[in-house]
């Protein structure tokens, strides 16, 4: 099993359920493991987290699977963002 955590940063607010949804297309995460900072300065640099465990399918890597992710959140916020992923 690997742990996946994520943290999205500066993300388009009005895409973050298309956010959310192409993480939960791409690894095992549920509605409930988002969470979002809520402190004022977030309010122009919006910080969005998750972990989940799962296991790495079809013999990629943890460096294949998080290029992936990050690809998926780049699509679905339709502009870069600073995304940072940690598997243990």
């Amino acid at each position: 099993m690997v742990r996946m955590s994520m943290t999205v940063a500066g993300f388009n607010r009005r895409r973050k359920a298309r956010i959310i949804a192409a993480c939960m297309e791409e690894w095992e995460f549920g509605e409930d493991d988002f969470t979002e900072d809520g402190h004022i300065p977030a309010k122009r640099n919006p910080v969005l987290r998750a972990t989940a465990q799962e296991r790495l399918c079809g013999g990629e890597s943890e460096e294949e699977f998080a290029d992936r992710l990050a690809d998926a959140i780049w699509k679905a916020n339709r502009d870069y963002c600073a995304v940072t992923i940690h598997a243990t």
